[in-house]
Order: C-alpha cells, then structure tokens, then sequence
C-alpha cells in the first residue's frame, strides 16, 4: 500500500494516451500516472517523457479532487533530452555564443567611437 510523501522506483509497464500504467518496487500492485504528473511542464505525448521497461522515481500525493493517493514522477528522474530538444538546445547555445560575440562587438565600438569623440573635443 502507498504512503503519503514516500518515494517509489517504478517501472513503466504499459504507455495509454493519458498516461502511464507502472509497477512500484516492492508493492504488488500497478498504479496509473496522469500525463499531468509525468512532468512539471507540458507532455504533448506520454512516449516523449517515458517509454517501456525503464525505471523512475515517483512520489506519492495527494489528488484532493478525488480524495486518493497518486504517483508524481520526480523531475530528476525524467528521460534525457530527444535528440530534438539536444538539438535545440545547441541551436540556443550557438546562439547564445552568437549574441555574445555580438555585444562584445558592439561594445568594443562603441569605446572606439568614445575616445574618438574624447579627442576631438581636446
């Protein structure tokens, strides 16, 4: 039986598309995850955050709708990153590095333009 506040390894069993059907570690039962609950941003599709057979960290809480206990998966536990959002993820660092380079840029201008002006007001 589940307890408030405790933290389970779970094991995806079946992927439905409103969640996932999990087996907790040392319980004889499964449990239900809502794809709300799979993690704290938005889930387009339950496959993109977890897939068949591998394991997790859930918490167990409160729904207060129902009035029964429910797993929560833990942020840390979720998959790596796709090979999209790697992807995504060095487009935003090379940008990143570009917007950089760029205010450097800019910035060595304008001192340039600075001590110019300097100069000539002598």
């Amino acid at each position: 039986m589940l307890k408030l506040g405790n933290c389970y390894n779970v094991t995806v069993a079946k992927i439905m598309d409103k969640g996932a059907i999990v087996s907790v570690e040392g319980e004889n039962e499964t449990q239900f995850i809502h794809i709300s609950k799979l993690s704290s941003g938005y889930v387009r599709a339950v496959e993109d955050v977890v897939s068949i057979g591998t394991t997790y960290k859930a918490k167990c809480v409160m729904n207060t709708k129902l009035n029964k206990l429910e797993l929560m998966m833990l942020p840390k536990t979720i998959n790596p990153m796709s090979s999209r959002q790697k992807s995504q993820s060095k487009t935003m660092s090379d940008l990143d590095k570009m917007i950089k380079a760029a205010q450097n840029a800019f910035s060595d201008k304008q001192k340039s333009a600075d001590s110019r002006m300097k100069r000539r007001r002598r």
